[in-house]
């Protein structure tokens, strides 16, 4: 079973990280895969993770998806 995540605008700091924990631990488990699904805030129009919330996210097998608006 895949596990999906959706994250609106610029995505950094503790619950972030505490979130990535969380799927580890569901990896193998309770999910053979997580994906995170990234879209722009309306209201700043950023969007995606930080560079160490991508790197963590790549370092634990997760899938990355960023949804640029149209």
């Amino acid at each position: 079973m895949a596990l999906h995540e959706s994250k609106v605008g610029f995505v950094n700091g503790r619950f972030a990280n505490n979130q990535i924990d969380k799927d580890i631990a569901l990896l193998g488990v309770r999910a053979e895969e997580i994906n995170w699904h990234f879209f722009a805030s309306y209201t700043t129009g950023k969007i995606g993770p930080s560079a160490t919330v991508l790197q963590r996210l790549r370092d634990a097998g997760i899938t990355v998806y960023i949804h640029l608006p149209t």
